[in-house]
């Protein structure tokens, strides 16, 4: 479909006139059983409302069959529609769907998708000559209109249910079509598709819609989207679903396709209704734990806040079950979801490492010791605020393994298993993640239980609901509701992947048995390999150059794409070459390794990556560790330890002016940096970090340079008992004396051997701003840095 400005050129015609009311619908699953059995046919949701609102037919329609019809006007559009088998002319009407193609061929789109409407009764409509690429976009609305005024017209159909959809280009198009027609469309399925992009997120979207978004795991493009499209979407009070499946950019599988559509036509039988769920949560949790009084004890407490709750064994999880629930509760370690996999889900305890280290998290085993209570809590975090209200108790004490102060939450009653922690460090700066609170445990400050990647959301805490205070049921029932926002969400940052060393490392180790592999290995290789070591490494061996962890694996496999082109993936030369082939016959594959391994959102335009490369091929460097991709790096950035020091500061979003054309970021590179106080042991290092934002045509000076007439920069700075400087400054270079943006001055500290609840080190910054014409009188910058000195 053409990327065009939208325009909102609403039809009015009789048709629209008597159905002006849009009536809501919200998004809900195919009805699979707990085990994931297969839906039996069922009647149609609010059949007998629809005697009412139904759409006279001139059109012959026959049971079971498909029939094409060409659509009145100039342009000869043909359109084809299929009857479900128990279509009955003199029953009320029923819904229907008008479908979209990428490509223009209408037929082959309802072929994939009449599986899952013949189920649930409704009928189908497959449109052509509506094509990605039209270059006129006059004649791609005339057609749009012709088509669709002659279905509403010569189809019959529940006019108050109409549905729209479409694969790629053609779900982008189904969206539009909502923006400038005045049917009152009750939803929209879309595969693989997105709104159009930043310049369509403003777009009079139909409101009160309900959007089905069916993602295959692999399609980075569509699900680069999502989370943006559905927080528009849901500005119109849009009700959205995220579906997924173990596939590409394509339409889904049958079974996910009668999941989407079931999810609909469920949602339209639950609108009629008067009850909504008593006052519950309207959500459907799916708890997938052992059997047993554990799991009883959830199942009833979960039951009494939420309108639906299932439970299964992770043995007995299915793609089905999942693509039904609004939110899972992980309290076994689960492998068996597909890989990129973006459903939303509260992981508990040990296990939310075990499986996060499966599909690549951030949540990892940092260490399994975390005791009763939460500190360092945000209070303010939506979590406490509802829906249900909670004012958690903080009581002051000495953490027992820090010795720090702290204010601490109690969250469960003393637990024979202590609760799990993962690494600050990982989330600290990380755009996709969010640290609610820490945690009383070995690691201090390194360890946190609550906090948010993307769509999951680690309960690091692990009593069973009987053994919760009443504060932690509450805020546990509401970090339910809550993650149920992030659904759909990719994990766009990494830390701690497995690299390719560790290949040699696992498979040559003793302590490493058939058992374990699947921590390393896909389960299809292991079993290739009959589980034997050897015949593992020989699938590696002279290989290495293609090793990757996907995006939402934690699994480290060969890229077949890149073996096939004979492209290393960590050679930047690679790139060229991938960008070369866009204009050849292997540019579907280089494109998608372009996307793949660079995360550039650049369309398949061979002369935009070549601009991009050009600009930033000597800045590019491949990391493994943190999403095996390219990331551009200018050789001058500082380490991440001090880049986080100056995240804490404010002035990294201040304005500059006339006024302040030099603003200096400061902070101390230090362990952990919480909430702006810097926390490092005692006797160990910590680095004074000044860097300057300094506006266009402006610059300070040099504090080594003085010529006589420049004010060369003073920094001072007084310590602490106790500390001492490690060296001395390490300063930026000079252009002539000058010093421009990004300048930045660092200088060692050693703490003292004493902990301290809470110090300050504090200093100041003298200096003079010019332009080439003017300077302004000398400033002085008076600051003072937190810090906590901690026990070892």
């Amino acid at each position: 479909m053409t990327l065009r400005p939208m325009k909102v050129t609403t039809l009015i015609c009789s048709y629209a006139m008597a159905n002006a009311k849009s009536l809501a619908a919200s998004l809900l699953l195919v009805a699979v059983a707990a085990h994931g059995n297969a839906q039996e046919n069922r009647p149609i949701a609010g059949l007998e409302a629809a005697a009412s609102h139904r759409a006279a037919s001139t059109l012959e329609l026959v049971p079971g069959r498909t029939v094409t019809r060409t659509a009145q006007g100039q342009h000869a559009a043909t359109y084809h529609v299929h009857v479900p088998a128990d279509f009955d002319p003199d029953v009320p009407a029923r819904p229907i769907l008008i479908a979209f193609s990428p490509g223009g061929d209408g037929k082959a789109l309802l072929e994939k998708l009449k599986l899952a409407t013949d189920p649930v009764g409704w009928l189908l409509v497959g449109c052509d000559k509506l094509r990605n690429g039209m270059a006129d976009d006059d004649l791609e609305i005339e057609i749009e209109d012709e088509i669709l005024a002659d279905v509403l017209k010569h189809v019959p159909h529940d006019t108050q249910r109409i549905y729209l959809g479409g694969f790629s280009g053609g779900a982008m198009r189904a969206y539009g079509i909502t923006a400038r027609r005045a049917e009152p469309y009750a939803g929209i399925v879309a595969f693989g598709g997105w709104l159009g992009g930043p310049s369509y997120q403003d777009a009079p979207y139909r409101e009160n819609m309900s959007v089905a978004m069916v993602t295959g795991v692999r399609d980075l493009g569509a699900s680069g989207w999502v989370t943006i499209d559905t927080k528009t979407l849901k500005q119109r009070n849009c009700s959205v679903k995220h579906f997924c499946f173990a596939g590409g950019h394509s339409v889904s599988p049958p079974k996910t396709t009668r999941a989407a559509i079931g999810w609909l036509d469920e949602q339209w039988s639950k609108k009629t209704q008067a009850n909504e769920g008593n006052g519950k949560i309207p959500l459907e949790v799916l708890y997938v734990g052992k059997a047993g009084s554990r799991a009883d004890d959830f199942l009833s407490f979960l039951s009494e806040h939420f309108v639906s709750v299932a439970a299964t064994n992770a043995s007995d999880l299915t793609l089905e079950m999942v693509n039904r629930a609004d939110v899972l509760l992980l309290d076994q370690v689960v492998r068996s979801l597909p890989d990129g996999c973006t459903k939303a889900m509260l992981m508990m305890g040990s296990s939310a490492a075990m499986t996060g280290e499966r599909y690549g998290s951030k949540i990892d085993w940092l260490c399994q010791c975390l005791d009763n209570e939460a500190y360092s809590v945000n209070t303010s975090h939506a979590i406490f605020q509802g829906p249900l209200p909670v004012s958690p108790t903080l009581v002051e004490k000495r953490c027992p393994h820090s010795k720090l102060k702290i204010q601490a939450w109690k969250v469960e009653e003393p637990q024979k298993t202590p609760g799990l922690v993962s690494s600050r460090k990982h989330f600290a700066s990380a755009k996709d993640s969010e640290i609610i609170s820490g945690g009383v445990n070995m690691k201090g400050v390194s360890g946190v239980p609550l906090v948010r990647e993307a769509h999951r959301f680690l309960w690091g805490f692990v009593a069973p609901p009987i053994e919760m205070t009443e504060e932690g049921r509450r805020v546990f029932v509401n970090s339910l509701a809550w993650i149920h926002k992030f659904d759909g969400e990719v994990q766009r940052e990494f830390a701690g992947l497995h690299d390719r060393n560790t290949i040699k490392s696992v498979l040559e180790s003793p302590y490493v048995s058939a058992e374990n592999l699947p921590r390393w290995f896909p389960e299809s290789l292991i079993e290739q390999a009959s589980g034997d070591k050897e015949a593992i490494r020989n699938h590696f061996a002279n290989r290495m150059d293609f090793v990757h962890v996907p995006t939402g694996s934690g699994l480290l496999q060969i890229d077949r794409e890149a073996e096939q082109l004979g492209t290393p993936i960590q050679d930047p030369a690679s790139i060229e070459k991938w960008i070369d082939m866009l204009d050849g016959d292997q540019s579907k594959l280089a494109f998608g390794l372009l996307q793949r391994y660079t995360r550039q959102r650049i369309r398949r335009k061979p002369k935009q990556w070549r601009e991009w490369f050009a600009s930033n091929k000597d800045q590019l460097v491949f990391v493994e560790d943190q999403g095996y991709r390219y990331v551009i790096r200018p050789k001058d950035t500082p380490p991440a330890k001090v880049m986080q020091a100056l995240d804490n500061t404010g002035e990294s979003q201040t304005e500059l002016t006339e006024v302040s054309p030099v603003l200096f970021q400061r902070g101390l590179a230090a362990l952990h940096t919480i909430e702006g106080v810097a926390y490092q042991y005692a006797g160990w290092k910590v680095t004074l970090v000044i860097r300057a934002r300094v506006k266009d045509g402006w610059h300070f000076y040099s504090s080594t340079e003085d010529n006589g007439t420049n004010i060369p920069t003073e920094i001072q700075v007084d310590l602490p008992a106790g500390m001492e400087f490690v060296g001395e400054w390490k300063v930026p270079r000079s252009v002539d004396g000058h010093l421009g943006d990004d300048a930045t001055f660092q200088r060692v500290i050693r703490l003292g051997k004493t902990p301290v609840d809470r110090t300050e080190i504090s200093g100041s910054i003298r200096f003079q701003a010019c332009t080439d014409k003017k300077c302004l009188r000398p400033q002085t910058l008076n600051f003072t840095l937190p810090l906590t000195v901690m026990a070892k």
